[in-house]
């Protein structure tokens, strides 16, 4: 469970953690993960990119972008990741 996490981080048992996932998407801007000075999220982009697949979400995206419409993925950095 999320709420275990930050006392064994700051007990020493656990030297850090990556979080890709959290149990509330988006993570709340009040949520105590983002402060915690061993914890970094990250926005569900922590892996490898197949090239074939990556081109073509890259020219769909395109398309969309030349129709007017948002990219499909768009990281919002607004909600700090």
């Amino acid at each position: 469970m999320e709420q275990d996490l930050p006392p064994l981080l700051d007990e020493g048992h656990i030297s850090g953690a990556v979080l890709d996932v959290t149990e509330t998407e988006p993570l709340p801007r009040s949520h105590p993960f983002w402060d915690h000075p061993r914890i970094i999220l990250t926005p569900h982009i922590a892996s490898s990119t197949r090239a074939d697949s990556g081109a073509r979400a890259l020219i769909a995206n395109i398309r969309r972008l030349q129709a007017g419409l948002p990219p499909d993925g768009e990281v919002d950095r607004n909600q700090g990741y």
